[in-house]
């Protein structure tokens, strides 16, 4: 059993499986800070709270999830 070899091969498929996961969290940050200035635009400053989810106006409820 080479050591080395499967060092090699455990660290290729991890820098693989990290580089596919980047996109999708940097994707998620991005649609996140687009909530919060869609929100802000409302004078939301907490889009957390549960009250944003039970809005009538659809934009609001839009921009909670």
């Amino acid at each position: 059993m080479d050591w080395k070899k499967i060092g090699r091969e455990l660290e290729r498929h991890l820098m693989t499986g990290i580089s596919y996961m980047i996109p999708i969290v940097i994707a998620g940050a991005v649609l996140m800070a687009i909530s919060r200035v869609g929100a802000s635009f409302y004078g939301i400053s907490n889009i957390w709270d549960v009250k944003w989810a039970k809005s009538a106006n659809v934009i609001i409820r839009f921009f909670e999830y």
